[in-house]
């Protein structure tokens, strides 16, 4: 008996059943009922006895006597006094009767008590007054306002989304509370079963969401939205991220976007969720989102296009669908991509000459310097102009017996005068701004 570790389960009215410990709460209760109300009451115990009390109806009087439930009340009533690591130790015996604690109500009490701790300044917060090393591997250092962290992300998560929803109403600070979720993320990531940190990770995000996004660290974001790809996390987990991300993407960095690609891509980065990222921005907010913000997003995507380029096993169409993404207008130059083509087109020389087109011919040549235009026509756009020949020749020589042709004949009939119609209007796209820039040049000399 003296080192017995086993617990009880206590079955109330044949409707709620809590866990106790055998020495440190039912023992405790006969003690009190036979020991003419005596009873050693300590943070430690009083949540279990307070418990017990209420669900055995411990609370008439008897004989003058003072209940069990009596004196529990009367020992809560003293809760601000308690240290910090009282408080927690009261708050975590909770966690074996949840649902006890909250009917009684209780457990607010400790809530309470949690968030007038938190909110006091750091220079006289609690964390002062003792030290402890259950945590000792994730705490942060008592001079910033994080110091409770260690602590709470011992408890469980659905104790902690109550708190954070009670903290939010208090006006604690969102950053802070941010950070909280990004360290509790963390720090049971190592501790829980698969399943367990999938539900942790799931019900992190949401709790995020319910945070002013401006004040949330992107690269705590972005380094959760890593984590994603290892967990089999929901669908709808996976979009609210990034939607998260989405709305506030002109505040990221470009490390923060290099993220590699899912596992079986051959490429190095994972490209789609930059595209996906693009149209929650784009599509939702094309017309509220202020012309700076969407200036630093499209340069965040040039710079991130220039890290692709040099990607042997990057899609000629995925590097084209990213520069598409974002809409000309929104770039006050295209020097930056046109290097990036560049680049894109000398790793990836065995293109065709079609698939060269198709990545050049979105460009808007009005916006190239006179330097990247020169060095344009030369490089990469000269076959346009052979192209463009080759192609009129043949279609004019195979349209004078247009009417004896196949279906298929036909077809690429039509292929052909339109990718010769298309040519044409690039090379003289390309001819017109080379004549102006000449202009512009000589003006100067």
């Amino acid at each position: 008996m003296e080192n017995s570790a086993l617990d009880l389960e206590v079955e109330v009215n044949g409707e709620e059943t809590f866990t106790v410990n055998k020495r440190s709460c039912f023992e405790e209760i006969l003690q009190f009922c036979y020991s003419n109300g005596k009873v050693d009451m300590n943070p430690s115990n009083i949540a279990s006895l307070y418990c017990a009390a209420y669900f055995m109806e411990m609370k008439e009087t008897v004989l003058g006597s003072e209940t069990l439930y009596e004196k529990s009340v009367r020992f809560l009533e003293e809760i601000h006094d308690w240290s910090w690591p009282e408080v927690v130790a009261a708050l975590k015996q909770c966690q074996h009767f949840v649902s006890m604690a909250f009917s009684t109500g209780i457990i607010y009490k400790f809530f309470d008590s949690v968030i007038s701790s938190v909110a006091v300044p750091c220079e006289t917060s609690p964390c002062s007054s003792f030290s402890s090393s259950s945590s000792s591997g994730f705490r942060y250092s008592c001079d910033t306002a994080t110091w409770w962290f260690g602590d709470l992300a011992r408890l469980e998560m659905g104790l902690i989304q109550i708190l954070v929803k009670m903290m939010i109403s208090r006006g604690i600070d969102h950053g802070i509370l941010g950070r909280f979720l990004f360290y509790y993320q963390k720090s049971r990531a190592s501790c829980t079963t698969r399943e367990e940190g999938i539900n942790t990770f799931e019900t992190v995000v949401e709790m995020l969401d319910w945070l002013d996004l401006r004040t949330l660290s992107y690269k705590s974001l972005f380094r959760i939205l890593t984590d994603a790809s290892n967990l089999e996390i929901s669908h709808r987990c996976r979009s609210k991220l990034e939607k998260l991300i989405g709305s506030e993407l002109d505040h990221a960095s470009l490390d923060s976007l290099l993220i590699p690609s899912p596992p079986g891509a051959s490429y190095s980065y994972d490209v789609h969720l930059v595209l996906r990222l693009l149209q929650l921005v784009l599509s939702r907010e094309a017309c509220t989102l202020p012309l700076n913000r969407l200036k630093k997003v499209t340069s965040l995507i040039d710079m991130y296009l220039m890290e692709l380029a040099p990607d042997p096993c990057l899609e000629p169409s995925l590097f084209t669908d990213l520069i598409r993404a974002v809409p000309n207008s929104a770039r006050e130059s295209l020097d930056r991509i046109h290097a990036s083509v560049n680049l894109y087109l000398e790793v990836h020389s065995d293109l065709s000459n079609e698939q060269k087109m198709d990545i050049c011919s979105g460009l808007d040549y009005k916006k190239l310097s006179a330097k990247a235009l020169s060095s344009v026509v030369p490089d990469n756009f000269r076959t346009c102009f052979r192209k463009t020949i080759i192609l009129k020749s043949k279609f004019n020589k195979r349209k004078l017996n247009y009417h004896d042709e196949s279906k298929q004949v036909k077809a690429e009939l039509q292929a052909m005068e339109q990718g010769a119609a298309k040519l044409e209007r690039i090379c003289r796209q390309l001819e017109v701004q080379m004549h102006r820039n000449r202009m512009n040049i000589s003006s100067y000399e």
